[in-house]
């Protein structure tokens, strides 16, 4: 569905099936403008919302994810919230790495990508912001 389909209606799929398999609200929702990612990148940054998805199910205790994708001059961003129990500050900092791909994997990937990650814990949850330049996008 990735590649004939593009980005959001992949992760439209995505939290569909995470709302199935694991009996949360799970919801997707975009600004509904095109994302002209190159494929690569587009097969990246699912599998960041992959991971960030299932380690929201493994440790959050949430009940509710959100995954929102924006169309921005110069880029695109992609927002995953939950309502769960929160971040770790020293994860969220870089200071202490978490056992698995996590958010130390994103932050490299998002890197590499000339890309920015924001991570925040908040009274109701964590909210993750991933942002890709356009010179990593191209128009197909």
């Amino acid at each position: 569905m990735l590649y004939e389909m593009g980005l959001d209606a992949a992760l439209e799929e995505l939290t569909k099936t995470f709302r199935r398999d694991y009996k949360l609200k799970c919801v997707f929702h975009t600004d509904g403008e095109p994302k002209f990612i190159d494929k690569n990148v587009s097969i990246l940054l699912y599998r960041a919302i992959l991971e960030l998805l299932c380690n929201t199910v493994k440790h959050a205790n949430a009940k509710q994810i959100v995954v929102e994708t924006l169309s921005l001059g110069d880029g695109m961003q992609i927002i995953v919230s939950d309502d769960g129990v929160g971040l770790d500050p020293r994860i969220i900092s870089g200071s202490k790495r978490s056992k698995g791909f996590g958010l130390f994997g994103i932050r490299e990937l998002m890197r590499d990508l000339g890309g920015l990650i924001e991570a925040e814990a908040t009274t109701k949850g964590s909210r993750i912001v991933l942002y890709v330049p356009m010179e990593n996008s191209r128009k197909q």
